[in-house]
């Protein structure tokens, strides 16, 4: 039964499993992280399933009805059990060019002195059909150590849509034997990898970059450490990232990238960014960032205060224009300042307009669990028509019975932006077992957005490939496109024309080149 709902936008999807929400009811403990939507309209939740003490990295399929898609994997779902693996977090999702599926997670070796733990990069690969895909390292995984001198806990994944089969991890890197305080032995690490999870060394001659907060700053910094909390490869393939310094630092920053490593000069200042907000931006989870599509950046961090019966926290943020330019009328001169009655962490899912919705799980007494939202306009005001003076809460079960307040991990908008979706975690008695938890609400109202997904669409089809004068260019089902733009290895434009399916590229040097076409996955040819 769905409770009912303070007027609003936003409403419990009945058309989704039932009454807008999927419970895994299972035996195991589930948690659902990550979110990513297919062509179909099919939903991927990666996470984790711990069964007899394993931690099985997993990916779950949901039609878009809200029932398992049994045709994928195992009654539904796919999983990957690493025997020596204790997973903290699932960290990323993401769909390769070939519609392979990419997790990234965090593999740790416990130690008896703490100090001494060693985290590692870990990358998990099933084909689209929910195998494990024996190409990739051993087994279907990797565990990658750029330096070993260091340990790493990865944050963000990117494919890289000009190379499909290849792709970008940041991540944070402790020495050896400091592990529980970073604070002046932290860097942070950009690592590259090929199709086969190997580095690949064409990215800063070595596959990596381990390096200073001061490389960041441009300037001298109390702390080495830095958080890119995440990454996009854009079209043209160079590499946009934002993230926050340590907290004596005061600041925020963004970069550009070039494929090879090298910093986009076009970019802010020499390639990189800094921003200090006048408020504290600790290099922790509480600092997060979000890099949007068109190369903005939204960076936030919370303040959260714990009181008996009146928990609230604070979220501050900026806003980045594709320049690395802080934007002015984002919130109020330039801040985004935004409280609410939970301590509970909040996560951020934006539109194509740029306007967005953050959502959290707010315990409002043991009978009482709600999952709340507020709503903001591309500049950062509250739109103060949705819900109740700008914040809607919602129950999808009544009573709704919780041992333990659940937590909203991630929320996603359908690429149609006329549904919402969420994953979370809930323990609901008797058994107490953590469950994972989809839900979906539509959009009251919402006219349907005709937009793909980039890089999850079928790939165009050029021939001759290798070609000497001109190219052959098919879209599926004959559709059309918007310009025509052709990219050299090093990130370069060097064509651009209006959509037609033949390509004179006779004025291109002989090499290779990325053809990029909105709303597809780019293809790689060779000119003669």
């Amino acid at each position: 039964m769905v409770a009912a709902v303070a007027q609003g936008q936003l409403q419990p999807d009945s058309s989704f499993s039932q009454d807008g929400y999927h419970l895994s009811n299972s035996s195991s403990t589930e948690y659902g992280r990550k979110m990513i939507e297919l062509d179909n309209g099919d939903l991927l939740v990666a996470g984790t399933r711990i069964v007899n003490g394993k931690n099985n990295m997993s990916v779950w399929k949901f039609k878009p009805n809200g029932s398992l898609n049994q045709s994928f994997g195992v009654n539904g779902y796919a999983e990957n059990s690493l025997t020596t693996i204790r997973t903290f977090t699932m960290q990323d999702i993401a769909i390769q060019g070939d519609g392979k599926i990419l997790l990234l997670t965090t593999h740790s070796i416990p130690n008896a002195d703490a100090n001494l733990r060693v985290n590692l990069i870990a990358l998990i690969r099933f084909n689209s059909d929910g195998s494990v895909d024996n190409s990739f390292g051993t087994n279907g995984y990797i565990l990658s150590r750029p330096d070993t001198a260091y340990t790493f806990t990865p944050f963000s994944l990117a494919v890289d849509p000009n190379s499909p089969s290849s792709f970008y991890v940041s991540s944070q890197a402790v020495e050896n034997g400091h592990a529980t305080c970073p604070l002046g032995f932290g860097k942070w690490c950009l690592s590259k990898y090929k199709n086969d999870g190997s580095l690949d060394n064409g990215f800063n001659n070595s596959g990596y970059i381990l390096d200073d907060a001061d490389e960041l700053r441009q300037a001298t910094t109390t702390s080495p450490v830095a958080h890119i909390n995440d990454i996009r490869v854009m079209p043209d393939g160079k590499l946009v990232g934002g993230g926050a310094l340590f907290v004596l630092d005061q600041g925020y920053f963004t970069f550009g990238m070039l494929p090879n490593g090298q910093w986009d000069n076009t970019y802010g200042t020499n390639g990189r960014s800094y921003h200090s907000p006048g408020y504290s931006t600790p290099a922790t989870i509480i600092s997060q960032s979000k890099v949007l599509p068109n190369g903005r950046v939204v960076l936030n961090t919370i303040a959260r205060y714990q009181h008996m019966g009146s928990d609230s926290t604070v979220i501050q943020a900026i806003k980045c224009d594709e320049t690395g330019t802080q934007m002015t009328n984002f919130g109020s001169n330039g801040v985004l300042t935004y409280s609410y009655p939970s301590e509970q962490y909040q996560t951020f899912a934006f539109r194509q307009d740029e306007s967005f919705v953050i959502s959290w799980y707010r315990k409002n007494g043991s009978n009482d669990q709600k999952v709340e939202f507020a709503h903001f306009n591309p500049t950062g005001q509250l739109d103060l028509s949705f819900g109740n003076n700008g914040r809607l809460s919602t129950q999808l079960m009544t009573l709704d019975l919780y041992s333990n307040a659940s937590v909203v991990f991630d929320i996603l908008w359908s690429r149609d932006e006329t549904r919402l979706f969420g994953a979370f975690s809930k323990q609901q008695p008797p058994s107490n077992i953590p469950e994972q938890a989809v839900f979906s609400y539509k959009w009251a109202g919402a006219s349907p957005l005709n937009v793909k997904e980039p890089f999850l669409g079928a790939k165009p089809s050029i021939y001759p490939n290798p070609s000497q004068s001109q190219l052959q260019l098919v879209l599926p089902n004959g559709e059309t496109s918007s310009d025509i733009k052709i990219y050299s290895v090093n990130g370069a434009l060097v064509l651009q024309q209006p959509f037609k399916e033949t390509i004179d590229v006779s004025s291109l040097l002989s090499g290779v080149y990325f053809m990029s076409l909105d709303g597809y996955a780019p293809v790689t040819f060779m000119k003669k």
